[in-house]
Order: structure tokens, then sequence, then C-alpha cells
């Protein structure tokens, strides 16, 4: 009978944490693939130069155990890129963080806003872009610290989302 009991509310706690899986949309990778999502991230994007080309970039690398850069994809990379961009509608943005590659074990992030002038999903140097937020992801405790891009320390809980991570395009 207990381990019925046992069965029931491990079965019960698995169904509660496949449950609370992104609920934000999920975001693509320059080349226009969909890429797994993670814990959510959502704010708002102000300023004189928002329009209809602003979108929000995640830059950076995932890495492994030793030290070599993974994109998105689970490919190793020599630097780092824009690995994810996702949509700006109204001035607010909404989606999932992707998910970490199979070889990932730890990384750095910076998010931002830009204007994709030319339409390519990745940030070049001559486009607007605003302040860096920062974002770390480690092995078995997934995407739980961040800076915003205003210089404020976030720490959210593994189940919790980003919340409120606004910026500013001027």
């Amino acid at each position: 009978m207990q381990f019925k009991k046992s069965l029931a509310l491990l079965a019960l706690m698995t169904t509660a944490l496949v449950a609370c899986g992104p609920s934000a949309p999920l975001t693509q990778t320059s080349t226009g693939k969909t890429v797994e999502g993670d814990k959510a991230i959502s704010g708002k994007v102000t300023g004189s130069k928002v329009g209809s080309s602003t979108k929000i970039a995640v830059f950076g690398a995932f890495t492994n155990v030793s030290g070599n850069k993974i994109d998105a994809e689970n490919q190793t990379i020599d630097t780092d890129i824009t690995l994810v961009v996702a949509p700006v509608k109204d001035g607010a943005y909404n989606f999932a963080l992707p998910k970490a590659p199979q070889k990932a074990h730890g990384a750095f992030l910076k998010i931002f806003a830009f204007n994709d002038t030319n339409g390519n999903s990745v940030y070049d140097d001559s486009e607007v872009k605003s302040k860096e937020a920062t974002m770390s992801f480690a092995i078995g405790i997934g995407y739980s610290g961040a800076e915003d891009a205003d210089g404020n320390k976030v720490v959210v809980d593994p189940l919790s989302s980003f919340k409120d991570f606004n910026f500013k395009l001027d």
C-alpha cells in the first residue's frame, strides 16, 4: 500500500513539473529553426528607436566541461553568436529561453533589444541596440540568476519565469 502511495505521489510530481514547462512562445535561430524552450522571459522595450524591426536577442554560447562553445542547436562554434531572436510587438516581448543543448554544462548569456534593420535575425555592429542584461545557466540548476539592463541582480527560483526584463532603445 505504501509503495502505491509513493508511486502515485511521484506521478503527481512528475505531471506538475511537466506542466511547468515553458508557457511562452519558442524562439528561432537566425536561420529560422525553432529551438526547444526552457524558462520564460518577458518585458517591455521602450524608447524613440523602437519600431517594426525591433527584436530581442540572446547572445553568447553554452559551454561544455572542456570549455568548448556550443550553439542552441548543439553544434560546436568558435565565437559567441546570436543564439536566438524573438520579436517585439507593441513594445513588449515574451518568449522561452533556449533549452540548453545536450552537451552544455553552463553559460553566461547576454540579452538585449536591437533593430534588425537588414532582416537577418542577427545583431550586427551597425545596428542600434539597448544596454545588455546578463543571464547564467548551470547544469542541474538551469537558468537561475541574472542582471537586468539597469544593473539590478535578479535570482529566480527554478519554477518561476523572468519577468519585467525591460530595455530602452534610444
